[in-house]
C-alpha cells in the first residue's frame, strides 16, 4: 500500500513539474513574441521620422521663402501622371485639353495641391472662360491657347462643366531646388514608390519661373 502511494505521489509530482515547465515556456514565447512585435512598430516608427516629410527638397544658396517647392514638385508628378505629360518646354506645347482640365481640377482646389485633394461626393462643376484662363495664368504663367478648343466647353453657356475628379495621391520625393538665373529655378527631383524612399520610379528636372506680379509658376520639366 505505502508502496502504491509512493508511486502516485511521484507520478503527481511529475505530472505538476511537467506542467509548470510548460507554463514557464509558453509565458517565456509568448512574452518573446510582445516584445518583438512592439520592437518592429518601434522601429517602423523610427524609420519613418529618418524620412521625415513625403516631399523633401533641398534649398541651395539664396532661394525667396515664398517660392514653395514641393509644390512644384507636386504639380509636375501630377502633370506627367495623371494628366499624362511626359515633359515640356512651355505652356504652348500643352494641349488646350490638359490645360483646361487641370486649371478646372485647381478651381477647386483652394490652397491645396489636387493631388492633396480628397474629393467627397461627385459634383458637376461650371467654370466661366474668364475664370479658366486665369488659372492657366496663375499655374503657367500666361495663356496664350484658345480654351474653347477643349472638350469640356459648352458653347451654349459659354464656360466649361466638368465633374470634379479625384486625383488623390501620395507623393513621394526628394531632390534640391537652386537658382539658373535672377528670376528661374531648377529643381532637380527623385520620386519613390512609398514613404521609405529605396524604389525609384523616375527623375525630372523642373523649372521655375517668375511672373510680372513677383509670384511663381510652373515653367516645365523633363525626364
Amino acid at each position: 500500500m505505502k508502496n502504491n502511494v509512493k508511486t502516485w505521489c511521484g507520478i503527481l509530482i511529475a505530472v505538476c513539474a511537467v506542467a509548470l515547465c510548460i507554463g514557464i515556456v509558453v509565458f517565456y514565447m509568448t512574452g518573446r513574441s510582445y516584445k518583438s512585435e512592439k520592437l518592429k512598430e518601434k522601429e517602423d516608427a523610427e524609420s519613418y521620422i529618418q524620412v521625415g516629410r513625403q516631399t523633401e527638397i533641398k534649398r541651395v544658396g539664396q532661394i525667396p521663402e515664398t517660392l514653395d517647392a514641393e509644390r512644384f514638385v507636386k504639380q509636375a508628378y501630377e502633370l506627367r501622371k495623371s494628366m499624362a505629360v511626359s515633359s515640356f518646354e512651355k505652356v504652348e506645347d500643352l494641349t488646350p485639353g490638359v490645360l483646361v482640365q487641370y486649371a478646372f481640377c485647381y478651381l477647386f482646389a483652394g490652397k491645396d495641391c489636387i493631388s492633396d485633394l480628397r474629393p467627397g461626393n461627385m459634383l458637376l462643376r461650371e467654370a466661366s472662360t474668364e475664370q479658366i484662363q486665369e488659372m492657366i495664368r496663375k499655374l503657367f504663367g500666361s495663356c496664350p491657347i484658345d480654351v474653347t478648343k477643349s472638350d469640356l466647353y459648352v458653347p451654349a453657356k459659354n464656360g466649361f462643366e466638368m465633374w470634379q475628379p479625384n486625383y488623390y495621391n501620395k507623393i513621394f520625393a526628394s531632390g534640391e531646388i537652386r537658382a539658373v538665373s535672377d528670376k528661374d529655378y531648377e529643381i532637380k527631383a527623385t520620386y519613390y514608390k512609398d514613404k521609405n524612399k529605396f524604389s525609384k520610379v523616375f527623375d525630372l528636372t523642373i523649372r521655375v519661373k517668375t511672373g510680372e506680379d513677383g509670384t511663381f509658376y510652373l515653367g516645365g520639366f523633363s525626364s
